[in-house]
């Protein structure tokens, strides 16, 4: 029987510890939250070749040299996504057990490996294989736990802390087929990926070991970490909901709903963008480029949710992503050289930074964070499943029905759906505030 959330105790804020406390006055500035909040950015850019971005700009060298259709490289991409997906939630449930120094230690070797072996995929199996790899640990595992890191180091500002780094790395993480780009054209689709590897394994986990010993695991912390000169403290009780508890409310599945369709048509949008606008009648290089217009509509999401959720709460920011998505594909359906394809881009960027701002921000803010990392893996579930399923199913309606333009407007369902659910009689989990 479900006895509901628990109440976990918290101080009053400004309390000074007591005299007997170990905590230091001041403390050393890799505690800071915000020195942690620059690592988490830095592991969530390096992400970047395990995104769909990065891995768009390889599907024509891959369709080539590997001699498969281009659905056929969707189809492999979708395997491997969803393999990687049904891990998510157990990765999700060890981080909050052992913490996320310990869980980005071990992943950020592991990604490296996976991308290394990206460079000799040879054949369907190896391929679908070698998404699994870079898919589970790059847009999952190592995704989940830089956003992890920054809801454990803060609880003041968290909002505004979570914008900037939904901002910033979702901003990195689209300039990376530019450099991706180049290191195809100077060295090869397969040295890049190799060189990829390389970058992660040597970066990743040293953060982890040397910059993050002051977070533990998110259960240990359901209370906000030691800010600079003062021991930051919750005035309220916070609640604290298990993965099983948050299961159970209407609000998480519309989260998930949302999270969902928006990462099944963001994945679809940034997976085809080099054939979409190929058609439209831009070249290769043109059509990677305008990944960055997306960064400036990820931005002004992303710091505009982050704010807004400090201040007026989070009740209607999924709403908002949906929103956002319905006026990307629209304009997709008449993209042109000129204003609409620059239009499409920041949706399509405003749609991301949107997305995952009310992702970071309402779990925390509706569920608590002591077990954050196992209600995230769900989500993240969820998110990478979604992604898997677009690219093939836009590749699988454009050949039935000839056009990209078509094919969108049947899969405009999804967001309307997503929308129709933010917009209903949703409340925040009992026990919460209105926000």
């Amino acid at each position: 029987m479900n006895q509901g959330p628990r109440l976990v105790s918290s101080p009053e804020l400004g309390a000074p510890p007591p005299p007997t406390s170990n905590v230091p006055h001041r403390l050393p500035t890799t505690s800071s939250p915000w020195f942690v909040l620059t690592l988490a950015i830095i592991v969530g850019a390096l992400t970047g070749p395990g995104q769909t971005f990065g891995v768009s700009v390889f599907v024509d060298h891959i369709v080539t040299d590997l001699a498969l259709s281009r659905s056929g490289v969707a189809t492999a991409y979708l395997i491997g996504t969803l393999i990687g997906a049904v891990l998510q939630p157990a990765v999700g449930s060890l981080v909050d057990r052992f913490g996320v120094r310990k869980a980005q230690a071990v992943l950020g070797v592991a990604f490296g490996v996976a991308l290394m072996n990206m460079s000799y995929v040879d054949g369907f199996v190896w391929l679908v294989l070698g998404f699994a790899g870079i898919r589970f640990l790059g847009q999952g595992a190592l995704t989940m736990v830089a956003t992890v890191t920054v809801q454990v180091a803060f609880n003041r500002r968290r909002g505004v802390a979570l914008g900037i780094h939904t901002t910033v790395v979702s901003a990195l993480i689209a300039c990376s087929p530019l450099v991706l780009a180049l290191l195809i054209n100077a060295y090869g689709w397969r040295t890049a990926w190799l060189l990829c590897g390389l970058v992660v394994g040597v970066t990743i986990s040293p953060i982890a070991l040397l910059g993050l010993r002051h977070i533990g695991a998110a259960r240990e912390r359901d209370t906000p970490v030691q800010d600079v000169g003062r021991v930051c403290r919750s005035a309220k009780s916070a609640t604290a909901f298990t993965r099983r508890e948050a299961l159970r409310t209407a609000q998480f599945w519309m989260l998930a709903s949302v999270v969902g369709a928006s990462a099944l048509m963001v994945t679809s949008f940034n997976f085809h963008q080099i054939d979409l606008l190929g058609r439209a009648g831009f070249s290769e290089g043109e059509a990677a480029a305008l990944f960055l217009p997306q960064v400036i509509g990820s931005s002004i999401a992303g710091l505009a949710f982050g704010v807004l959720s400090d201040r007026m709460g989070v009740r209607f920011l999924p709403a908002v992503a949906m929103l956002a998505l319905i006026g990307a594909q629209l304009v997709a359906t008449v993209v042109r050289p000129g204003a609409s394809v620059v239009a499409f881009a920041l949706f399509v960027g405003l749609t991301q930074g949107a997305m995952r701002a009310s992702f970071v921000t309402v779990v925390p803010a509706w569920f608590g964070i002591a077990h954050v990392g196992a209600i995230s893996g769900v989500l993240t579930l969820v998110m990478v499943s979604a992604s898997a399923i677009g690219p093939l199913a836009m590749t699988l309606l454009v050949d039935a029905t000839g056009t990209y333009a078509s094919a969108l407007l049947i899969l405009l369902i999804v967001p309307l759906l997503a929308l129709a659910l933010a917009l209903g009689p949703n409340q925040p989990p009992r026990g919460l505030s209105s926000t």
